[in-house]
């Protein structure tokens, strides 16, 4: 199953903004494009434009496999849920520049509330990079090494923001919505590690309860004319801000 088409691909909601081809682009993922669905979503392919454009998630266990949502993003676009019991998507082999500081934008909305759910995780079983919910409210942060959670935002349950940060970069800050800096740590320096786990830890541990409507990763920082494209596209292709 291939919901969507290429004219999705190329322009947002109503044809407004179309989607920017960004020369630093690594991977992207878009829930109404390249979802595999048989018991649940088992495939979601890397549709990136510019980038690697072959860092597919997969899950071949039928049990741990999120569900497909036609309608379930914030302008009725096609989402993935992950239940919050064993859902996750892993790309264990390729993302060969998770060493770089990578820039990634998270288009998502957190369902329930746990306190150490992870949404995404750069490395095999152990926390190397992880962005997970952190503290006693519904709030957002991430992991450099082990335990040193920084970058704190705070969400809504229920309600789809953007999340962007980075990987393995000396310092960073996040965003929530409108492309206004909101927080700053560190993320840590560069990883060896090729494994991407999306929704749970690399060994299924602490997996998160959430909704999901896109995922991109940049190689380099989004800034400019590039970052301002960008911000357009989520803006009119979703209706956040």
């Amino acid at each position: 199953m291939m919901p969507g088409g290429a004219n999705a691909l190329l322009s947002g909601a109503g044809g407004a903004a179309a989607y920017p081809a960004i020369s630093s682009e690594h991977s992207r993922w878009r829930a109404d494009q390249g979802i595999t669905v048989a018991t649940g979503v088992s495939q979601w392919d890397d549709i990136s434009l510019v980038g690697d454009g072959d860092n597919d998630f997969v899950q071949a266990d039928t049990a741990e496999q999120p569900s497909y949502n036609a309608t379930g993003g914030p302008a009725g676009d096609g989402s993935m849920t992950f239940d919050g019991s064993n859902d996750h998507l892993r790309i264990s082999s390729g993302m060969a520049s998770l060493g770089q500081p990578l820039h990634y934008f998270l288009l998502a909305e957190q369902i329930s509330f746990t306190a150490t759910d992870v949404w995404i995780q750069a490395g095999p079983d152990s926390r190397y990079q992880t962005v997970r919910n952190n503290g006693a409210s519904p709030k957002v942060s991430q992991d450099a090494t082990g335990g040193a959670y920084s970058n704190h935002v705070s969400m809504t349950l229920g309600t789809f923001f953007l999340l962007d940060s980075f990987f393995s970069a000396g310092s960073s800050y996040q965003r929530l919505n409108n492309g206004s800096k909101v927080s700053s740590g560190n993320p840590g320096a560069g990883l060896s590690d090729t494994d991407l786990s999306f929704g749970a830890e690399g060994n299924n541990s602490n997996p998160t309860n959430f909704e999901v409507c896109e995922f991109i990763i940049f190689s380099a920082e989004v800034t400019g004319t590039d970052l301002t494209a960008l911000m357009a596209y989520f803006s009119d292709r979703y209706g956040l801000f």
